[in-house]
């Protein structure tokens, strides 16, 4: 399992550039939080990194999300992509995602004091998980492509 996920993560969600994309998107948030807020100081620290690996698997599991919602349609126009190969199972796609959620979960309830900003970013995932089906959002097709917007760029 740890090499199909290995193989997916290198094609399909590449850590070391998501991780610096995500650090900036929680950085340029918490600098503009830190502007409305008049604090002239920026700290570099464990909540700040547990805040960059929260957006990490935030976009992480819109990845997982998207594999499972083009799946048939990866098969026919992206046969090479790994879930549509069979280089990697749905199986070890929830599995990833389930780790990765519980872990930043459990860090965010330790560590962090963003106890009601966390929950809105875990309902947005959950409502999207059921929009973000083909029989729910692409009958919208407005809606579908302000969601690849935000999709799009963080990439």
């Amino acid at each position: 399992m740890f090499k199909r996920l290995s193989v997916y993560l290198h094609e399909m969600y590449p850590p070391v550039s998501r991780l610096i994309v995500s650090g900036g998107l929680f950085f340029v948030v918490y600098y503009l939080v830190l502007l409305t807020s008049h604090v002239g100081t920026i700290t570099v620290g464990l909540r700040k990194i547990i805040g960059s690996l929260t957006v990490f698997v935030f976009l992480l599991s819109l990845r997982i999300a998207d594999e499972f919602k083009d799946a048939e349609t990866d098969k026919i126009n992206f046969p090479h992509r790994p879930l549509p190969s069979g280089r990697v199972k749905k199986r070890d796609l929830i599995t990833l995602f389930a780790t990765s959620l519980s872990i930043i979960v459990v860090l965010n309830l330790v560590f962090m004091n963003n106890t009601i900003y966390f929950a809105v970013l875990l309902a947005y995932a959950a409502l999207m998980s059921v929009w973000f089906l083909p029989n729910g959002i692409y009958s919208q097709i407005y809606y579908w492509h302000l969601r690849h917007i935000t999709l799009c760029s963080s990439y």
